[in-house]
């Protein structure tokens, strides 16, 4: 079973459930958010990876998918106002930016 943080957030306990299911034994889950309105169920946050559940990434079937933070080399934030933007980010290794 995976190891829970000591600051741990949850919105709902049969996420988490869920999750701890699908980690392994020396994983930290850090926290499980609940996404309301999406094509994902929930996100999990945990100490080597992100995992998210739903139909975000099949469109057809609900699934779990992870991504480890080395696979992450971008990320875009939408205000809590009309509008979004993008936070633009240059890779370590890199001279390209992502966007």
């Amino acid at each position: 079973m995976a190891r829970h943080a000591a600051d741990i957030i949850v919105d709902k306990d049969d996420q988490l459930e869920r999750v701890e299911d699908f980690c392994l034994p020396q994983e930290t889950i850090r926290a499980v958010f609940d996404l309301k309105g999406g094509d994902a169920d929930f996100i999990a946050v945990l100490d080597r990876r992100v995992i998210f559940y739903g139909k975000a990434f099949t469109h057809t079937k609900k699934a779990m998918v992870t991504i480890p933070y080395r696979q992450i080399h971008a990320r875009k934030r939408a205000p809590l106002e009309a509008g979004a933007f993008c936070e633009q980010q240059t890779h370590p290794s890199r001279e390209r930016r992502f966007v």
